[in-house]
């Protein structure tokens, strides 16, 4: 407080007792001056007189201190008010509060100091700054020397960054703030000192200044264009779309851009597009590309992706880009464009070959008069057919490719997925042959070569088909016709030997023979001569026997395949030794003439190799007759031989032999044997 703050009220309490007395001395000898008194009663009236100023001047006294102490007691009320706000404020205000005496005697310290500092309450008080307040210089890392005020001052008009160590040397990064206390004749009485944490915000702004520099250097050497449009002035966005359009083609700028984006447009680096304008950069929004850009920007509230534009770049070579445009909006008002883009040119145009591409492919697809099948590698779905192909199986588009490869192939029914896709790319590129079902159920004979594509994304095969239903036909009425020639010239041949040569010869037997008892009258010599010749006759006559009735055995045509069967094993294996097994299930059912026939002579056949080239000991027959076909297998145990050496084999009467009569009687051919391993004949028959 002030001298002349309490000096005030003690003046003006003598100025009130200074002018009661005077006028009570000069009223009062006034008024006793008007009486004639006795000297003894003037005397009298005198000390009453003295009396009365003395309860007077008491009560004015009284007065005068009860109304100071009233100040006081309010005055006290406000202090004591503004020391608990105070208080409350220092400890609530998010600082840290030192304040300290003259002699830099610390003599508060709020909570938050307290926390920051490390030292209670107690703990600090009296105590010197110095030994509670540690600080160091953030850049320098150096400790802040002696006199801590005076330094702390110059420190805080530097604006230098600190750094506070607490008792347990924890570090805080904080701001500073020194004022000085001085009384009403300029004495310095107090220090306080405020401070604060700024750790975290320091920790944040680090982080964000750290993140900055991250999306600069993405920005910069991000292979995206990326780009930031103004405007003179912020669009309302409630303005009708033709007005919006018009002020963002006359007041867009170009604000910045990283170098991505200018050498997509034939600039060198970002700097050469400082401050164009979009109407340069890009043309007028009357453009129709411009045009339905920027209202499809509009549309979207001002969030567009993926938008591909066609522009040009500043050779006039036109540029095929992929946008993603954001509008920022502030209060209703359109006020910048962030975007990003791609050039994707050589996309594009690689796509619009592969269009074209695409067209021939499909119309050569459509128009060959090969018949062509795409269906799924991982599921088996026909996928897509040309007009070849439906016209061959009856199907119609939708219908082919709602179906699976196997309702056209059936034997692909017999494998499991896997088995099947392994098949398949075990066979790709080869060309082979199968039977296939038509949409009336009818068998068609074609060639298959398989291809492995990528069709819609995914793993397809194509198959190309080649309907030989014909050709087959053909071929099988050429082997029927050499079968049945084949045939007709053993029944001719065997009926020769039988009806000529072997009547002759038997004839010649009878003849040799009734002269036989003659004969043993000759000479010894002479005798054995002809019982020999004799001998070789009869054996030349069991031969011719056995010749005709192989080239047409009589017996299947009076007994049947079976009987015949049963009968050429015990034949052969009589004269061979080898060890013969024989299973059927015909019983007493006969099958067609040519099928028995042509079975026999198989048999006949795979016997013979048998024999001479697998040395064979044992070998397995079996002939069993299904509801649709008749399934025959030969096996053997002799030395086997490598199956892929015989495929195309044309042996006389050997296998190629076998093949023929299994053409000619529409069946199928499977013969699998490796050296040493044996020999299995499996051969399908429809019936």
């Amino acid at each position: 407080m002030k001298r002349s703050e309490y000096q005030l009220p003690a003046l003006k309490s003598a100025v009130y007792f200074f002018v009661f007395g005077f006028f009570w001395i000069l009223l009062s000898d006034n008024f006793l001056a008007g009486f004639e008194f006795a000297e003894a009663t003037e005397l009298r009236l005198q000390t009453y007189k003295g009396w009365l100023f003395i309860t007077l001047t008491t009560l004015l006294i009284y007065f005068l201190v009860i109304r100071q102490i009233k100040e006081l007691v309010k005055l006290k009320q406000k202090l004591q008010l503004s020391g608990k706000s105070l208080t409350v404020i220092l400890e609530n205000i998010g600082e840290g509060i030192i304040s300290v005496d003259k002699n830099e005697k610390i003599t508060s310290i709020n909570e938050i100091a307290q926390h920051l500092t490390g030292f209670r309450y107690f703990d600090a008080l009296n105590k010197p700054l110095s030994e509670i307040l540690n600080i160091i210089d953030f850049n320098s890392r150096g400790k802040i020397t002696c006199p801590p005020i005076d330094t702390l001052i110059a420190i805080n008009n530097s604006k230098s960054h600190l750094i506070l160590i607490d008792a347990q040397n924890r570090e805080y990064r904080i701001v500073l703030s020194v004022e000085k206390i001085f009384d009403e004749v300029n004495l310095h009485i107090s220090t306080i000192l405020a401070f604060r944490d700024i750790t975290e915000k320091k920790n944040l702004e680090n982080e964000l200044h750290r993140w900055l520099n991250v999306y600069k250097s993405f920005i910069k050497y991000s292979i995206e264009g990326i780009y930031l449009f103004e405007f003179e002035k912020p669009i309302p966005i409630n303005l009708p779309e033709e007005e919006q359009i018009r002020l963002m083609d006359e007041t867009t700028i170009l604000r910045t851009c990283n170098d991505s984006f200018a050498k997509m447009y034939g600039y060198e680096t970002a700097e050469d597009l400082n401050g164009i304008n979009m109407k340069q950069l890009h043309g007028s929004f009357e453009t129709p590309t411009n045009m339905r850009f920027i209202k499809n920007l509009i549309k979207s509230d001002y969030r567009l992706l993926h938008e591909i534009t066609e522009e040009t770049n500043k050779a006039g070579e036109i540029i095929y880009i992929a946008n993603n445009v954001v509008g920022i909006k502030e209060n209703n008002l359109l006020v910048r464009i962030w975007g990003s883009q791609v050039n994707i040119t050589n996309q594009v145009k690689t796509i619009k070959i592969l269009e074209e591409s695409e067209k021939k492919y499909k119309l050569l697809f459509q128009t060959t008069p090969v018949p062509l099948i795409i269906y799924d590698l991982n599921t088996f779905q026909i996928m897509d057919t040309n007009l070849s192909a439906e016209i061959l199986y009856g199907y119609k588009h939708e219908e082919f490719i709602s179906m699976k490869i196997w309702d056209i192939r059936p034997d692909f029914g017999l494998y499991t997925p896997d088995e099947l896709r392994k098949w398949i790319m075990n066979n790709l590129s080869n060309t082979s042959e199968y039977d296939t079902i038509n949409k009336s159920g009818k068998t068609i004979h074609v060639e298959i070569k398989r291809d492995q594509i990528e069709y819609l994304g995914r793993p397809a095969i194509l198959a190309a088909i080649n309907d030989i239903t014909a050709l087959k036909e053909a071929e099988k009425r050429v082997i029927q016709s050499v079968v049945e020639g084949e045939n007709n010239e053993r029944k001719r041949i065997s009926k020769e030997l039988h009806d000529s040569l072997g009547q002759n010869l038997t004839a010649a037997s009878l003849n040799f023979s009734g002269v036989k008892n003659a004969v043993s009258k000759l000479e010894p010599e002479k005798t054995e001569k002809f019982l020999l010749g004799l001998d070789f006759l009869n054996a030349a006559i069991e031969e011719n026997r056995n010749i005709a009735h192989n080239l047409m055995p009589k017996a299947i045509d009076d007994f049947g395949l079976v009987p015949s069967l049963n009968s050429l094993f015990n034949q052969i294996g009589k004269s061979s030794g080898l060890h013969i097994k024989f299973f059927e299930n015909l019983a007493l059912k006969r099958l067609p003439r040519q099928v028995e026939f042509n079975l026999y002579r198989i048999t006949q056949e795979a016997l013979n190799n048998a024999i001479k080239h697998a040395q064979a000991s044992e070998i397995f027959v079996q002939l069993i007759l299904h509801q649709n076909d008749l399934v025959y297998t030969f096996e053997d145990n002799g030395k086997g031989f490598n199956t892929k050496g015989v495929e195309n084999t044309n042996n006389g009467m050997g296998l190629s032999s076998i093949n023929n009569r299994v053409k000619a009687m529409s069946g199928t051919l499977e013969i699998d044997s490796l050296p040493k391993r044996g020999t299995s004949i499996t051969i399908e028959i429809p019936v």
